[in-house]
């Protein structure tokens, strides 16, 4: 017996060495199996408003989930980014405005993000196009947890310059587009990578200004017209604080406006086809159905909403709200979520689904209850979010334009309320008043509640971690 048991493994040692010679066995585990693959589609100031002139980008969204209540709630590039990164409030990440890259360096925050996180639970990651503002400046410099860098400044079309794993390329006129580009780097780390799980972050810069779109582009949406909602222009401001109340009713530049705006959609094609590219890689590469992936705006952007001719920063749904969707294994199609959720949930989202472990001091909630067919009820998730606009020691302009005032407020499930350095306040009543025209401020039939959320914004304030996610179910006890 022991002599039949000894052939009997003599050949099966024959069989799979044959076998492997002919390389007929996998590489890698079938993807059932393997931790999923992430990819983050993060985009630049772009709106809900841009979404539907682009139906490419409509089709990415009817594949998930889609969100109606994702917050920016420091709609400002680097902030957003900083806790897109670490899973933190900006008053966490000291990323307050766009001081960028370097007190995110100094005080060492990118040595602990979410690629180090994934890295350390046997990802592949990678980071293509825009890191945080200022970075250009320490353009050979590749933080901790980064196995592929392809990182730069805030690239605009065709004139760029790419950290490429510690040296700069720098791209310049006839091409490629900036898109096309990042497209065509994170199609090759699949290629090399995708025997392992991934984690792509590709952050494009459209529809950032300038918004130079690709040249194949350059003659579409000619008769789109600038969004003009309830807000657009608002007659009446008498309501607003005064640096909302100093703006024309109409701006005299509505012709460059428009234009700008046509660029945006021509810019934001290019990145329709990026995705593509991207997940035709996956497809080529059998890793398709093992994907998550996710597309945000870092924040958003004004187009003439309460007179505001452009930018962002201000605490209004046009900055503030941001277009996301989520799509992948076990996630519903065509649904939409209504729920609170924030850029600062991703990171924890990307932990769960890599089987990573975070820090204690994420402040995020994971998403994944909510991406469920049935998802947690939104009486039983988060009941507000942080609104903070507030230049720390590292900027050294008080305001931007001398405009618009730091300030601090809630965003909850029904309502909005925000106080300005100046001791201006807004309140508004999101189911009689979701575009945020007439502020209940003065109103005092919500004087106790005004009191009760401006505590518990201020508790809010001083929040980390785990006491940030106790915060946002309810407010303080007196």
């Amino acid at each position: 017996m022991k002599k039949l048991l000894l052939i009997s493994l003599s050949i099966m040692v024959a069989i799979v060495a044959s076998t492997l010679a002919r390389g007929a066995l996998p590489v890698s585990p079938p993807a059932s199996v393997r931790k999923p693959n992430i990819v983050l589609f993060l985009v630049d100031d772009m709106t809900a408003a841009d979404v539907e002139h682009l139906p490419t980008l409509n089709q990415f969204a009817t594949q998930g989930v889609r969100f109606t209540r994702f917050v920016s709630p420091t709609p400002v590039c680097s902030p957003s980014r900083a806790s897109i990164l670490r899973g933190q409030y900006s008053h966490n990440t000291f990323q307050l405005f766009n001081s960028g890259f370097r007190p995110f360096y100094l005080s060492g925050f990118d040595k602990e993000t979410i690629a180090v996180w994934l890295q350390r639970a046997g990802y592949a990651t990678a980071l293509f196009g825009k890191y945080l503002n200022g970075y250009l400046g320490r353009m050979t410099y590749i933080p901790p947890g980064w196995t592929e860098w392809y990182a730069g400044g805030p690239a605009a079309g065709y004139d760029f310059i790419l950290n490429e794993n510690g040296i700069p390329v720098k791209y310049s006129e006839p091409g490629p587009h900036i898109n096309d580009q990042l497209a065509h780097l994170a199609a090759g780390f699949i290629d090399r990578h995708h025997d392992e799980p991934m984690f792509l972050y590709i952050s494009s810069t459209s529809p950032h200004a300038p918004a130079i779109p690709a040249h194949r582009h350059e003659g579409l949406f000619r008769y789109a017209q600038l969004p003009q909602g309830p807000s657009f222009n608002e007659m009446d401001v008498s309501d607003k604080p005064k640096y909302i109340q100093k703006f024309s009713e109409k701006p005299a530049d509505e012709l460059l406006r428009l234009e700008k705006f046509r660029n945006r959609l021509r810019s934001l094609r290019s990145v329709s086809d990026l995705i593509n590219t991207v997940t035709a890689a996956l497809v080529r590469n059998g890793v398709r159905d093992n994907t998550y992936f996710v597309f945000v705006s870092d924040n958003g952007w004004f187009y003439g909403e309460h007179r505001i001719p452009r930018g962002k920063i201000a605490p209004y749904e046009s900055a503030n709200i941001v277009p996301a969707w989520i799509w992948g294994p076990g996630i519903p199609s065509g649904v939409t979520r209504n729920h609170l959720v924030a850029n600062s949930d991703l990171a924890q989202t990307f932990a769960e689904w890599a089987g990573a472990k975070v820090p204690s001091f994420v402040d995020g909630r994971s998403l994944v209850p909510v991406l469920k067919s049935t998802p947690t009820p939104i009486s039983e998730w988060r009941q507000a979010i942080l609104l903070a606009y507030d230049e720390n020691i590292f900027h050294p302009f008080p305001t931007v334009n001398n405009s618009i005032p730091h300030y601090f407020g809630l965003l909850t499930n029904a309502e909005k309320y925000v106080r300005y350095e100046t001791h201006e306040e807004e309140y508004y009543l999101h189911a009689s008043d979701p575009y945020e025209m007439q502020s209940q401020h003065k109103n005092p039939l919500w004087k106790n509640r005004i009191s009760e959320l401006l505590r518990w914004a201020q508790a809010f304030g001083d929040c980390y971690g785990q006491t940030c996610r106790v915060l946002d179910r309810a407010p303080p006890p007196n």
